[in-house]
Parts: C-alpha cells; sequence; structure tokens
C-alpha cells in the first residue's frame, strides 16, 4: 500500500515534533554543575551511587557527583580531584559526596584518615569536610588532615599550612599552620593539642 505523499508529510512533522519535545526535555534537566573525579586507585576500594545502587569495584577516572560514596579497604589509597582540590584516601576509610557545584563542596568523612592539599580557594566558593564531631571550613589554599576513629567518638584536625574553621554545636575553632587537635565532643569544649607529628608512610 502507497502512503499519499501528504500523509508522509504530516508522519514526518508529527516526528520531528516528538524528537523536539525529548531533546527540550533533556536539555531542561539539570545536570550537575561539577564532578569530582577518582584521579588514582590503589587496592580494594568499592564505589555506590548517588541512586543507592549496589557496592561495585570503583574504578580510575570515574567521575562523581552530590550522593556518591566510597569506600578504601585495608592499604587501599584513592585520590580524588575536586576544582582545585586533591583529596586522598587512606585505607579503611569512608566518604560521601554531600553537596558539588559551582560554590560548593562538601565531603563527609565518617572514618579513616584523608588528606586534603587545596591549590586555591576562590572567591564566593566553599571547602568543607564533615565528620560525626565537626565541620571544617577551609579558608586559605594548603595542607590538611583528618582523622575519624572508626566509633566516630573523635575527630584529629592536622593544619601543615593553611587556615580553616571548625564547627561544632554552637560552637567555632580557629585553626592555623601548625595546629594538631583532636575533638572529642561536638561543641569542641573537649580537646587535645598536640605536636605536628613526623610523616607516615600516608
Amino acid at each position: 500500500m502507497t502512503i499519499p505523499l501528504r500523509s508522509q508529510t504530516a508522519v514526518r512533522l508529527l516526528y520531528f515534533l516528538l524528537l523536539s519535545m525529548m531533546l527540550v526535555r533533556v536539555a531542561a534537566a539539570d545536570p550537575p554543575g561539577r564532578v569530582a573525579r577518582l584521579a588514582d586507585a590503589s587496592g580494594d576500594i568499592s564505589y555506590s551511587s548517588a541512586y543507592d545502587e549496589p557496592w561495585s569495584s570503583a574504578e580510575r577516572n570515574r567521575p562523581l557527583v552530590a550522593g556518591d560514596r566510597l569506600w578504601t579497604g585495608p592499604r587501599a589509597r584513592a585520590e580524588l580531584q575536586v576544582g582545585s582540590a586533591a583529596v586522598r584516601l587512606a585505607g579503611d576509610t569512608s566518604v560521601e559526596i554531600l553537596d558539588l557545584d559551582d560554590s560548593i563542596a562538601q565531603l563527609r568523612l565518617t572514618q579513616g584518615t584523608l588528606n586534603l592539599r587545596v591549590a586555591r580557594v576562590y572567591a564566593g566558593q566553599r571547602i568543607e569536610i564533615a565528620t560525626p564531631t565537626l565541620a571544617l571550613s577551609v579558608e586559605r589554599a594548603g595542607r590538611y588532615r583528618i582523622d575519624v576513629d572508626p566509633d566516630g567518638e573523635y575527630t584529629s584536625v592536622l593544619v601543615y599550612s593553611g587556615a580553616a574553621e571548625a564547627f561544632g554545636d554552637g560552637a567555632r575553632f580557629p585553626l592555623r599552620a601548625g595546629d594538631n587537635l583532636t575533638f572529642y565532643s561536638a561543641d569542641l569544649g573537649d580537646y587535645e593539642i598536640a605536636a605536628i607529628p613526623a610523616a607516615d608512610a600516608f
């Protein structure tokens, strides 16, 4: 059976309209303003997406968005690139990306060790690390180390260089280069000061 030319034109027009509507919907979706990247990976590293998918093995160069989680096994190492910051994870470390766009990079460290190297903090931009005890807001370019014990009972913050501020329950605590403090309470009132230790393998 031959379709009349006018009908063929109508079918093509309908197809074109449907395709245009699909493209508009895709363009209207709200893509993430920025993504992190798993720049390096060594050992057993697991990944779970923001959509609560089952945990799976994480591969190098994987893009990461808000809601994604990483777990490093014993003696594993991982490095995330987040804008001007490099986030290095030691073994037995759990991290979740809480928020990530052009103005904020916010990670949650629930246990383990995180080394943070910030090359630059741009105007209007925030870099934060949340733990069970506190939230650390980075104020200047520098090098930082945050340790959280497996039970989440304390958080240690070591500032090799730069400046940051710890926020707790109705409290704030400024930190400068050379500071090495362990906080045992969310109000930041129970803390211990120590000297900067010698560098370890991590």
